[in-house]
Formats: C-alpha cells, structure tokens, sequence
C-alpha cells in the first residue's frame, strides 16, 4: 500500500539566485518566453550538467530512464553533488528502467536534500525489465503505462525539456549506437508552466517514495556508502568534442558565466498528459488513437492547422488508419507532408517498425514523402563529436508546421505513446526556431537518409541522393533474415501491442 506523503511544490525564478538573474536578463516581456535548441549530443549532456553545478536551491528532475551507465551514474553524482551544497533535488523516474538500482537510489536518497520517486512501480525491483514484468502479467494494463517525459528544471529559472533520457547514446558517448535527438533549453513563463506539470507528477498517487518499495540494506551511512561505490570511476568529459554546433550555438556553461544567454524569443506552450491517463486495462485496438491524451490533442490541433507543410520527426511513426486519413486531406488540400523516420536498418525497436512498414506504400499514395535514416555516419555528413563508428538512430520527437510552428518533446508518432505512455512537449511559435529545426532535418534527409518512393509498378525504391546511384529495391544495409523477420511480424503482431 502506497504511504502518505506530504505534498511539495516548485518554486519560482528569483534574482535571489544566479540563474534566475541570467533568465531574467535573458527574456523577453511576458507572455513570451525564450529558448533555443539542443541538438549536439555533446553540448545537451554539457548544458544539464552546467545547470545542475548552477542551482543554488532547487533541481526538479524527471526521466524516464537514467542508465546504468558512465553517463547515468555520473549524472546522479552530480545531483549528489548539488545536494551536498545545500539545494533541495527532487529525483522522479519511471520504474521500468530502475531493474538492478534499488540500493543505488535508495542509497541517493539518504543523502540530505534529496528525494527520489518511481512512476508507477512494478512488484519485482530486481532484474531486467522481461523479469520484472512476467510477475506482473496480471496487471499487464496497469503496468504497461509508463512515465515517458524528460525534463529538467533548475532553481524555477531554466528548464530542458525535448526526447533525450540521461544515457551514454543519448549524448554521443557510446561507440556503438548514437541518437540524434533534439532538446530545448528555455527561460521565462514557459518554465513555470513545466514546474506546474512536473508538481503534478511528483505529487500524484501514482508515484511512490523508493524508500517505500523494500527495505533498504544497512543504516543511512551505508546505503550513502554503496552509493558513493555506484558512482565511483564514472566520468563525464572535460569539454565538448567540438565547442560550437552547426547552428552557431557554444556551451549553456559560457552563456550563464557571462550573464545573458542567447535566445529566440516567442510564445511557448507547455503541455503534459495526465498522471492517471490509462486506467488499468485491458486495452483493445480501437481504443488506442482515442486515449485521453492531452499532448496528442494539442499535437493534432497543430498539425491539422497546418497551410503549407508539415514536417514529422519520429523514431517510429505508426500513423495507423487514422493518420493515413488525414495524410490523405491535408494533402487534398495543398498541405506538403515529409517525414523523417528510422530504416529497418537503424532501428532500435524492429517490431514497432512493422507497424510502419504496414503503412509505408499508402503514406506514399496518400502524398507524403518519407526519409529513412541511413544507421552509418559517413562523409555524406560528417559528425566528428561522435565516438567511434556508432550506428546512428534517430530519436528525435518533433513537427514542424507551416516554418512558423515548432513541436518538441517525448511523443512518438506510435499507438504507445497514444494510449499507454504519458509524454510532455512544448509547442513553439518561432520562425527562427523553425528554421533551425528545418536547416538540421533538411541536412539528414539530403546526407544522410534514404528516400522512399514507389516506381511505375507500385514497388517500393529506396535512394540514396548520392549521385550516380541507383536506387535500392530492397530495405537497405539489412540481411535477408532482417526482412523475412519483418514480413513475418507484419502479419502476426497487433498494431495494439507497438
């Protein structure tokens, strides 16, 4: 039975503090607010962890998962070492990716000032999540919601919300697999709207103390004692690979140490599914693309507003019966539709592909262009903060509508996301902003990915945009096994279970 727990609250941005005197010399006249990207790997993990050694009083933290990696236990040291200068931590994670960690957390935990909390927890707190969740199958409904958002929030003054969780492949750590994602760094009224939606998570019944779920090993000194043991060797880099991203953008770290942080300037909205979005199953197909979903209500409205052009970024886009309907009218009437997804090839999650794949020939006929990613960084488009010769994914959750309109967050164009995951995003009005989205997706799409596109037979043709290449008639970069497995899925995997 989940304990009682004493309700707590964000607090707001003040000149009291360091960062709420650069926010407030680094944004407009409300109702705007200020924000630009984070699309570097390298320059994202540098700009969380500038913000988390700049808080003075309070860091709100929600992932989905933090890994059990050099990146992740770094990071939870530098929370440690935020706590150990006086400011109060609020640590919130889904419990899907917490298998194996219970003494680490715990062990944070009795630190002073911090509080850690699980969405959502499953029985079994040991163990990869397959282990886990076979205890757990008759409460399959209950235990297949999982807390998807991302967000970072520093002393009510700057926020970091977008689809990256704290992991080595998320920030261009790895060797051997490297996300391209997109975050957003922002100050002004927007924050305030992202602490409102974080308090509500923190404060939900849904979400239990990791104090409360076992008991923990040891007194307080020896659960700080294992910690310290978890954390010891991990390393984050001294720098950046390269001080300067392709928009121009240098280190969050050098903005805050003199003052003012460089911004575009728009109005922002900040919206978050509920705690309590999925009552406990079961979950059947039909009700998946009418979940009460507040993010894919506004994400919707954006998109059907659209004028000119849309422009999806997804790692899996399912658009199901539903989006291929509206694909269909939008552009009936004028509306352009390109979408950047991953190939079979990239992909991290092969089964969700088939939901895809199921859709391609019709989103094709439907009038949409779509861009496959092509998994090998090479001279096409040349990422020198990457380590080694990682295979490259996209991660990214985005729109872009009309070159005016910016969605940015956790939401994947698939029926989970809909139906079972809570997810969080803003939706940003900014022309600037728009184009520094379109100048990165624009350089995939032409370097680095594959176009789709049926020939006279109604086949499809994969092409590379290299010149003098013929196109591919087959998924590329992939084994005969990779596309035997795929045909098979297609036919018995439930579009319900993606």
């Amino acid at each position: 039975m989940r304990p009682e727990v004493a309700p707590s609250a964000a607090i707001p941005a003040s000149s009291d503090t360091r960062l709420g005197r650069v926010a407030a010399a680094s944004t407009p006249q409300p109702p705007d607010s200020a924000f630009r990207l984070l699309h570097s790997g390298t320059l994202a993990l540098d700009a969380r962890i500038a913000l988390v050694r700049a808080a003075e009083r309070l860091l709100d933290v929600q992932y989905y998962q933090v890994g059990d990696d050099n990146t992740g236990r770094a990071f939870l040291g530098e929370l440690k070492a935020a706590s150990a200068r006086g400011v109060r931590v609020r640590l919130l994670l889904d419990d899907l990716h917490t298998g194996g960690q219970q003494a680490s957390l715990t062990g944070l935990a009795s630190f002073a000032h911090v509080d850690v909390r699980v969405f959502n927890p499953l029985p079994v707190r040991d163990g990869w999540w397959a282990q886990r969740m076979v205890p757990s199958l008759a409460h399959i409904g209950q235990l297949q919601m999982r807390m998807h958002n991302k967000l970072l929030i520093a002393d009510g003054a700057f926020a970091i919300t977008g689809g990256r969780n704290v992991a080595d492949e998320y920030y261009w750590q790895s060797e051997t697999s490297a996300f391209f994602d997109l975050d957003a760094v922002l100050v002004g009224p927007a924050v305030k709207e992202l602490a409102a939606l974080f308090d509500l998570y923190w404060n939900s019944q849904r979400v239990w103390p990791i104090e409360a779920l076992g008991k923990p090993e040891g007194d307080s000194a020896q659960r700080r004692d294992r910690f310290d043991a978890f954390i010891a060797g991990a390393r984050l880099p001294a720098a950046p690979r390269i001080p300067v991203d392709v928009l121009g953008y240098g280190r969050l770290a050098d903005d805050i140490e003199r003052g003012q942080v460089r911004l575009h300037v728009g109005r922002v909205q900040a919206v978050a599914d509920q705690p309590q979005k999925v009552a406990e199953g079961p979950f059947v197909a039909a009700d998946l693309w009418d979940a009460p979903s507040d993010i894919r209500r506004a994400f919707n409205s954006l998109t059907r507003a659209a004028k000119l052009e849309t422009v999806l970024i997804s790692p899996y886009a399912v658009p199901g019966e539903v989006g291929v309907a509206r694909t269909v009218a939008n552009h009936a009437r004028g509306v352009r539709i390109r979408i950047l997804t991953n190939s079979l090839a990239s992909t991290d999650e092969p089964t969700v592909h088939t939901g895809y794949s199921r859709y391609r020939k019709r989103m094709l006929q439907a009038g949409a262009k779509l861009y496959e990613i092509d998994p090998l960084p090479s001279e096409r488009l040349v990422l020198a903060e990457m380590r080694g010769s990682p295979v490259l994914r996209i991660h990214t959750k985005a729109a872009v509508v009309d070159r005016r309109v910016v969605y940015l967050g956790s939401m994947n164009l698939d029926p989970r996301s809909v139906a079972l995951n809570t997810e969080i995003g803003v939706i940003i009005e900014s022309e600037a902003l728009a184009a520094d989205v379109l100048q990165l997706v624009d350089a995939l799409m032409a370097r680095q990915a594959w176009q789709v596109w049926l020939d006279a037979d109604g086949e499809l043709k994969w092409s590379s945009g290299e010149p003098d290449t013929p196109p591919l008639h087959v998924e590329p970069r992939t084994t005969l096994w990779q596309r035997l497995r795929l045909h098979l899925q297609s036919v018995f995997v439930p579009e319900s279970v993606l």
